[in-house]
């Protein structure tokens, strides 16, 4: 009789079990992710101000991408100049990383080049 009364609360255990390990799952995933989006931004900062003639060429038209393949993950980072508030030219970092189901993106302004 015990045995039989246990089978459903065995059951139960591991359904919650199941539901918390994919939620675990889902913020691992995401903020492995953010993660290296924020590398792949610090990355660009860290090329571009070792290569200002490049930054100094660019135009709105022509952002440059660098990019990088991890496993299954793509990451990636678009340095870009747009224009600013008061006619200025802004440069700005983006990092972006992204895998089979979900994707983060994590950007800085580019103050000195």
């Amino acid at each position: 009789m015990l045995v039989v009364t246990m089978i459903p609360l065995v059951g139960m255990v591991i359904a919650i079990m199941t539901s918390n390990s994919k939620g675990l799952l889902h913020r691992t995933r995401t903020g492995t992710l953010q993660v290296h989006a924020q590398n792949a931004c610090q990355s660009g900062l860290a090329w571009a101000k070792q290569n200002p003639g490049q930054i100094k060429s660019l135009t709105p038209e022509k952002p440059i991408t660098l990019s990088l393949q991890n496993n299954n993950s793509q990451i990636y980072c678009l340095i870009e100049q747009t224009p600013g508030e008061t006619g200025e030219n802004v440069f700005q970092v983006t990092g972006y990383a992204r895998d089979k189901r979900f994707s983060a993106k994590y950007s800085r302004p580019l103050t000195t080049y």
